[in-house]
Formats: structure tokens, C-alpha cells, sequence
């Protein structure tokens, strides 16, 4: 099967190499994002289709007998392989494997050969039978109209149609070529690249003056949007067009300065917040009647591109508008384990939870808000259970027999096998699907959220270094080593002289907790405590020394909570901190926290690759 791309004469564009130091260490057998970013990669590389230039496979059906993997509907496939252009390499900053690289390479290749005259990303159609739609599919309008040259519009359906451009795509490897240049110092090839693509999209939005947006549909080649071209409203502002949008060119104008990049994105933010009748004044989601219904996803994405711009340009007005929205969505979830979803809907997607992990994150560093205490929350519980890491139980699931693939935009080949790593569509509080399986959507967000995560835990601010998450790192400055949940111990072995500060985990008081210095050799029992200067839940311990251990030690007690209420279900979790150990009732055929050894069981250990990259991007 031959796609036709728009360029002839491909860009010869080569993921960027991956340089660093690796080095072998005996650390507590507790969550490790490094860990998960290596799962992340099968996940992100394995479900693709080398048939086809290695597109993604968008869905995952683990009911079907056998399991299958298939393509579409629509351009849902290249739709994420954007954001997996984004992701992967960052899962390699953090764990330094080059796992799927064949992928990754086939992926630039791709890039280079769906960059049009004008700059931006063309996806071909041709060669790819599934992407021109099927009846009634709840997709399509992700795609179209679709914008001509003279100003007409026309339809995904349409045979003449062999390529089109859609923002949020061009937008998202605006992002992935931002972190190649990041990454291998050759910023002018691929300033080249990107800054036409910035100028193309800003050309191609409607101006309203302190606030613009991209009509809803895509762009064939040279298309031209007329100055009276509807507004779009609800998902498609926020979530598919100028919302997601946002993010891409934001991190480019972070990067670079590039002041095209800025402009457009107070544009497109300032429709988002006051012209999509998507968020209400107090940040409330608003119901989009026409398109989505109640889709919490919708918002979040959005909300995300919005501050990515707003931190950028430090836009106070933005960020406390993402702010109260922010607060809006946590109550309105379930904020004790982060299961977050829609009003209407029984199930949690990984999309949603790894948006609010991000935008709790996001602004706690703009200095918004402390959200760090969501964050740890989350990402300990709903998000990280909800990673496939295990595959045994796939083959228990309830599924009917004898529905083979019957389809040439489906496989069945090791699905359970290249799915490793991949995030939940339809998660349960104590199931891990209950429902199909995986949206690869979520493996793209979830991935991305892995790494956001991981850069923040430790932050190096000057002379100080900051501990904000008590989670395993290896960075350039100190390796972090959490005993938490087994036990309240965290060892921060420095490598660099810093003053070092700690932040107390939620519900331990200052009087509670206790810091100690070791010195090179000296057992950290055998330390005495240091006086530490608190300022609210930071404690700061002063100047530390190459091969000084930094160890924070606080109690930490299971506790039984009754009676929760998460999703459709009411639940009894057994606690340690902010880490859920159990829950009652169980899930049935794949269940979530199976931490037993957490609750009374000695601190396992396990000797761990660590991996420091030469560049780290604040991403």
C-alpha cells in the first residue's frame, strides 16, 4: 500500500541522538516515572503498523476474541501520532532507552515528507483507506469542512480531497521539532521549519481583534479562510482547534522569543476563555450541546494550552482564569485518588487525569496556587494504575468467540504484547478497563504527564535545590530515593553543592518530621538531625556537600477511609500517606492496587539503570 505524500522531495529530518550519562544503582522498589517511561515507549512505539510507514493504531480492543488493534475511525491515528512525536522523546530523556528506534525514525521520515510549500503538515489520504470516514462516525467533524483554495468548503468524504492540514496537528509537532532543536543544538535548521509553520497558521485565522481563532474544519494546500468564516464554539474551540492549538506554539515562544508565536497565542486564548461559551465566569464547565455533551477531557485539554501560553507571556489575567477552572474541575471530581470524568460517564480517561496532574503542576510553578498535594495524590493512584504494566489478565476478560479480525484496518498480532506501557481509555475505580480497552489519546497524554511529573520532582532554583515531589529521580544535581509508601523515609544523595530544601508530604506537620545530614560514609542512622528553617511545608536543611545524603524521615500509618465515593461505585480504601494500598470491593477481571507489599512487608529494593541526560527541557 503506497501513501502519497505531499512533498516529492522529502526533508531528510532524523530524531535528534540521545546523549548522557547512565550508571547502575540499588534504589527502593517504590514508583519510579523513569520505570514507566521505559514501558512507555512500547507503549507509544509497539502499536504501529510498519505496513504503513509505522502509523498508530488507534484503538485497542482487549473484548474482541481475539484482541485486536485497528486503525482509525478517521484521522484519529495521525491525530495522536503528533502528540507520540512529542512524547517519545521525552520518555527517552528520562530512562535513556532507545527501545523502538526503527519507529521513531520512520516517524521523521513521515514529517519530512508532509511538509507542504507553505510550511505546514499535510496528512495524505491516499494509501490510506481508513481515513476518509465511516457513516455516523462521532470523528469526522474533527476533520471537516474541509477549507479550498477559492474559499470553499468541502467534505473529508471528498475524493479530490489528497491532503489537508489541521491546526492542532501542525501545533503539536511545532512542539515535537521545538524539542528536537532543544536537544541537538541545530536551532537554526529547525527554526526553518517552524517559524513558517507559525506564520502560515497565523495567517490562516480569522482576526477579531484581540481575539481570533481557526474556523472549525481543516486546510487543503493554499487554502484560504473567508474573513466571515464561522466561529467555532464548545469542543471544537477549546478542545480540537484553537485550545490545543495553543500548547505547541507556546512552548516555541518559551523557547525562542519568537514574538508570531506569542501573538497568536493571546489571540486564540483570549477566544478560548471569553468566546467559546465552553467555561463559565467562576470556570465552570459548560455543556457544548452540539458536538460533545458533557466531555471533561474537552475542557482540561484546552485549559492547558491556555496556560502553557499564559506562563509563557506572564499573563496573570489567563492564569487565574485556568486557575479557578482548575478548581472548578477538582471538585467536581473525585480529588482523593484523581479519578476524574465526565458528569454523565462511568469511567475515567487517563486524558482527563493527566490534564489536571499537568495543570496542577503547571500552576504551582507559575505561582497561582500550591497544588503540589493533588499532584502527588494522582499521580500515585488513578494515574499510575492506570498504565498497563501487567498483561496476564487480558486473556481472562468476558469476550464472545470466533470474531476474528475481519477487516484489512485490523490486527490481532501480539496485541496484549505491544500494548505493555500504554495508558487506559475507560478505566474503573478498581478496574482497570471496563470497557474495550485502550484510546491511544490516552497513552499520548499520559506519557507527556509522566514527564512533566519526573522534571518537577526535583528543581534546581539558583543555589537552592528544591525537592517538590517525594518520588525516585536521578538528575544532575542529586539522586532522589523515596521509601514512600513501604515506610516515611526519603534519601536525597547530592552530587553538586546546593542548599538543599524538602517539602513535607501532605497531612505530616513540620513538628513531625525530622532531617538528617550523612556525610560520605556515615550511615544516615548514625546522623545527628540538622536544624532545619521551615517555611510552611518547606523545610530547608542548608548547604549540603558532594556525597552528602539528605534523608527527610516523618511517620507514616495505613489508615481505613469508608464509604468513598469514586465514579459510580462507593469504596473502603486502606491508606498510607497519599497512597491508596487497597480497596474494597476488588475489580473483578483486572484489578487496580494490588500493593499488599506496601502495607506491612520490609522495603523491597531493586538495582535500577539511571539515566541523566545531557539537556533536560522544562517542558
Amino acid at each position: 500500500m503506497r501513501i502519497e505524500y505531499i512533498r516529492t522531495d522529502p526533508l531528510a529530518l532524523r530524531p535528534p541522538a540521545l546523549r548522557g550519562e547512565s550508571y547502575e544503582a540499588l534504589v527502593p522498589d517504590t514508583l519510579d516515572l523513569a520505570e514507566r517511561a521505559e514501558l512507555a515507549i512500547n507503549g507509544l512505539t509497539a502499536p504501529t503498523d510498519p505496513a504503513v510507514d509505522h502509523e498508530l493504531f488507534w484503538l485497542v480492543n482487549f473484548f474482541r476474541d481475539p484482541p485486536v488493534m485497528i486503525h482509525g475511525p478517521e484521522e484519529m491515528d495521525v491525530f495522536q501520532w503528533a502528540k507520540f512525536m512529542e512524547a517519545l522523546p521525552l520518555m527517552r530523556l528520562m530512562c535513556g532507552s532507545d527501545a523502538g528506534a526503527e519507529v521513531e525514525r520512520a516517524w521523521f521520515a513521515n514529517l519530512g515528507r508532509m511538509i507542504g510549500p507553505d510550511g505546514l503538515a499535510y496528512v495524505p489520504l491516499r494509501g490510506r483507506p481508513w481515513a476518509r470516514g465511516i457513516p455516523d462516525s462521532p470523528y469526522v467533524f474533527f476533520i471537516d469542512p474541509v477549507w479550498r483554495p477559492d474559499g470553499t468548503r468541502t467534505t473529508l468524504a471528498d475524493g479530490s480531497v489528497a491532503h489537508y492540514a489541521l491546526p492542532t496537528i501542525c501545533a503539536r509537532l511545532i512542539g515535537a521539532m521545538t524539542i528536537a532543536m532543544l536537544r541537538d543544538g541545530g536551532a537554526e535548521e529547525w527554526r526553518k521549519l517552524i517559524e513558517p509553520m507559525v506564520d502560515r497558521l497565523a495567517a490562516l485565522v480569522v482576526d477579531r481583534g484581540d481575539f481570533g481563532y481557526f474556523p472549525e474544519g481543516s486546510f487543503e494546500p493554499g487554502a484560504r479562510v473567508p474573513a466571515d468564516a464561522p466561529m467555532p464554539r464548545g469542543l471544537f474551540s477549546a478542545s480540537v482547534s484553537c485550545g490545543r492549538a495553543l500548547q505547541g506554539l507556546a512552548q516555541y515562544f518559551r523557547a525562542t522569543g519568537y514574538e508570531p508565536a506569542r501573538a497568536l497565542c493571546a489571540k486564540l486564548a483570549r477566544q478560548v476563555k471569553d468566546h467559546s461559551d465552553y467555561f463559565a465566569e467562576d470556570g465552570g464547565f459548560l455543556t457544548d450541546k452540539v458536538h460533545s455533551g458533557d466531555y471533561f477531557h474537552g475542557h482540561t485539554i484546552g485549559l492547558l494550552g491556555v496556560l502553557e501560553y499564559a506562563a509563557a507571556a506572564q499573563d496573570r489575567e489567563m492564569i487565574a482564569f485556568v486557575q479557578r477552572s482548575y478548581e472548578w474541575g477538582r471538585a467536581h471530581g473525585q480529588p482523593l485518588v484523581g479519578f476524574m470524568r465526565d458528569k454523565s460517564y462511568a469511567f475515567s480517561e487517563i486524558c482527563e487525569v493527566a490534564d489536571m496532574i499537568a495543570l496542577a503542576l503547571k500552576l504551582s510553578e507559575a505561582g497561582a496556587g500550591d497544588y503540589w498535594d493533588d499532584a502527588d495524590r494522582w499521580i500515585r493512584n488513578q494515574f499510575a494504575e492506570g498504565q498497563l504494566t501487567r498483561t496476564h489478565w487480558i486473556a481472562r476478560l468476558p469476550r464472545p468467540t470466533g470474531f476474528a479480525p475481519s477487516l484489512p484496518h485490523e490486527t490481532a498480532e501480539r496485541v496484549a504484547e505491544r500494548s505493555l506501557g500504554a495508558f487506559s481509555g475507560w478505566a474503573k475505580a478498581n478496574e482497570w478497563t471496563a470497557f474495550m480497552g485502550i484510546m491511544h489519546c490516552c497513552t499520548g497524554n499520559g506519557a507527556r504527564a509522566l514527564y512533566y511529573a519526573w522534571e518537577r520532582i526535583v528543581e534546581r532554583r539558583g543555589e537552592e535545590l528544591r525537592v517538590n515531589l517525594l518520588l525516585n529521580r536521578a538528575s544532575p544535581w542529586a539522586d532522589v530515593e523515596s521509601r514512600v509508601p513501604y515506610e516515611g523515609r526519603v534519601d536525597v544523595k547530592v552530587k553538586q553543592p546546593v542548599q538543599v530544601a524538602l517539602r513535607l508530604p501532605e497531612g505530616v506537620a513540620p513538628g513531625e518530621a525530622e532531617v538528617r545530614v550523612a556525610p560520605t560514609g556515615v550511615a544516615v542512622e548514625a546522623a545527628a538531625p540538622r536544624r532545619v528553617a521551615w517555611d510552611g511545608r518547606w523545610g530547608k536543611a542548608g548547604a549540603v556537600r558532594p556525597g552528602d545524603t539528605v534523608s527527610l524521615l516523618f511517620p507514616l500509618a495505613e489508615r481505613t477511609l469508608r464509604n468513598v465515593i469514586i465514579g459510580d461505585g462507593i469504596f473502603t480504601l486502606s491508606m498510607k500517606g497519599t497512597t491508596v494500598v487497597g480497596i474494597d470491593p476488588p475489580g473483578r477481571h483486572c484489578p487496580l492496587y494490588q500493593r499488599d507489599h506496601y502495607r506491612d512487608g520490609p522495603v523491597r529494593w531493586r538495582r535500577a539503570r539511571r539515566f541523566v541526560a545531557d539537556v533536560i527541557p522544562r517542558w
